[in-house]
């Protein structure tokens, strides 16, 4: 009784060891007032974001909480990202918002 127990604990780990691991993306596209469109896209894997503009890759590595105080250039313009991150009883969520020279652009949720 006490190995089928142990067996399903260890399942049990794994499984929710693996739906951790996973990663999660994001995109939104983005008009800019020259009419320049922008693709936002975004990964988060175990807490760490990356962030691409147009397919090219502008942060790596970032965590949601360190990368609300800095910011980026893409195309000769300011990029910020605000993120918050809401805490679930399973698994939270991180939740970014873009911006462009100061002007809302993108919202990247990640489940």
């Amino acid at each position: 009784m006490h190995r089928v127990i142990s067996k399903v604990a260890l399942v049990s780990l794994v499984i929710s060891v693996a739906g951790c691991s996973m990663v999660q993306h994001s995109k939104q596209i983005y008009r800019s007032e020259n009419g320049s469109q922008w693709i936002f896209a975004g990964e988060s894997s175990l807490g760490s974001l990356k962030f691409y503009v147009n397919g090219d890759l502008l942060v790596k590595g970032e965590n949601a909480y360190s990368i609300n105080d800095k910011q980026y250039q893409y195309a000769n313009r300011k990029v910020k990202f605000q993120c918050t991150i809401h805490p679930g009883l399973t698994a939270g969520h991180v939740e970014c918002d873009a911006f462009v020279d100061g002007e809302y652009a993108a919202n990247l949720y990640f489940r």
